[in-house]
């Protein structure tokens, strides 16, 4: 091979190199990488993480809202079937059944929207994707959740007339949900920035034990608001299982949390 077809390869695989790495360069970023490597979808502090998270609880409440006046309007005895006998009979329509899960649907985005906000108004320097509580907190608690859908359509499913009809247990869970999540947030909201969602293991210069308001009359009342409104959840969906796990998981977990000093 001469000299001059040496250079002429040479250049040819620098072209050729050059001309890959341009194509590399211009090859168009799917959405998903694009979302992956931006900070504002990556970051808990995130503004489009945070809006997503915000979005999809309105997304709930509006499906609570639609199942709920669907349920309203609809025909309560619609579904028409036969007996052994060849008589007909009939069976309400399962958006009656529906009624509870619809009102769950509300109070969860609901709950979980106003534990958002409250860190927003007093805690905005550390605001961030956890506040929501629904999407960042534990193994345990997602597995709660899952199990209480898995009971509530199975029961559903199979034995609607005997769990689901309406009875007084679902006026006793949502008296037990509206009660709950009015003690959690008077206490949230009498606390101030004295209350986080996380344990301190040391003293803030900024933090005051508070003993006024509703701490007058109940030591842990931000506590006690978020047993009684979890449990009631499970009375409101009549769910029997997972009520007494729920009463079980919550108590357990509180026992353990309050003896550390909440500063």
């Amino acid at each position: 091979m001469s000299f001059q077809e040496d250079i002429s390869t040479t250049q040819s695989k620098s072209l050729h190199n050059g001309s890959s790495q341009n194509n590399n360069e211009l090859r168009p970023v799917t959405l998903l990488q694009r979302i992956k490597n931006n900070r504002q979808f990556a970051s808990p502090t995130g503004l489009a993480r945070n809006t997503i998270g915000g979005w999809l609880l309105g997304f709930i409440f509006a499906c609570g809202i639609a199942l709920m006046i669907i349920g309203v309007n609809t025909n309560e005895w619609g579904v028409k079937e036969k007996n052994s006998s060849n008589a007909a009979t009939s069976e309400p329509n399962v958006y009656y059944y529906l009624l509870p899960f619809s009102v769950y649907l509300i109070i969860s985005s609901v709950f979980y929207s106003s534990e958002f906000l409250w860190h927003a108004i007093f805690h905005p320097m550390t605001l961030d994707f956890d506040a929501f509580i629904l999407y960042t907190h534990s193994k345990a608690f997602h597995y709660a959740l899952l199990a209480s859908m898995i009971e509530y359509m199975l029961e559903l499913k199979f034995c609607r007339t005997y769990l689901k009809s309406f009875s007084i247990i679902h006026v006793i869970g949502l008296v037990l949900v509206c009660a709950g999540q009015v003690t959690r947030s008077v206490a949230m909201y009498t606390a101030g920035n004295n209350f986080t969602h996380l344990i301190a293991t040391e003293k803030q210069t900024n933090h005051r034990l508070v003993t006024h308001g509703i701490y007058k009359y109940f030591r842990h009342p931000s506590y006690m608001g978020w047993f009684y409104w979890s449990i009631g959840t499970q009375l409101l969906l009549c769910n029997p299982i997972c009520f007494i796990a729920y009463s079980a998981a919550s108590w357990n977990f509180f026992k353990a949390r309050i003896p550390f000093r909440i500063f």
